[in-house]
């Protein structure tokens, strides 16, 4: 099975989806992370879908290379501020799909997540982090369109962040197109 270490506090949800997809025996790091603003460095793979109430705020994660490859090194970097302490207690719902079939539907207890990898201890202090991760990826990972939805809670039930991931396993043709 694949463990990863978890990036970035707001990688909390990789911290939790990759036991998930592990369990399953896919790859862990289907849970990358969107980026809502465009910017050269940052992917398109990664949505954050929180709003300015949750209490991390997603600056930008950029994923290296922009198109993660099966058997090929990647490298996630992260950079975020937190907005109100993450406490113990802190968790994440976690969904994975391929294509339209649920892998995986799951609750994490993030704290615990971030430390078995690693990662941060609870609670994370208030103020900016930057985390940088490089993981190798499986020969192994299936071919398939991967979907990851999580929503990550802290301990009075508060929302702390919201990510969306789309990353395309299949084979294409002609390549993939970088703007």
């Amino acid at each position: 099975m694949i463990h990863t270490r978890i990036y970035f506090m707001l990688l909390l949800f990789l911290a939790m989806t990759p036991h998930a997809i592990a369990w399953l025996q896919l790859p862990t790091w289907v849970t990358s992370i969107y980026h809502s603003q465009w910017s050269p460095s940052s992917t398109d793979l990664i949505e954050d879908c929180s709003d300015a109430s949750y209490a991390v705020e997603i600056k930008d994660i950029t994923l290296t290379p922009s198109f993660p490859e099966p058997g090929k090194e990647l490298l996630i970097e992260a950079e975020g501020i937190i907005k109100e302490p993450i406490e113990d207690g802190a968790y994440v719902e976690v969904t994975v799909k391929l294509g339209v079939i649920t892998l995986i539907r799951k609750t994490f207890d993030l704290c615990e997540e971030m430390q078995k990898n690693d990662v941060l201890d609870c609670p994370v202090k208030k103020g900016p982090l930057t985390l940088a991760k490089k993981v190798q990826l499986p020969k192994e990972i299936p071919r398939g369109d991967f979907r990851v939805f999580a929503q990550a809670y802290n301990s009075d039930e508060s929302d702390l962040a919201c990510l969306k991931a789309h990353v395309d396993f299949r084979k294409h043709r002609f390549g993939r197109f970088t703007y």
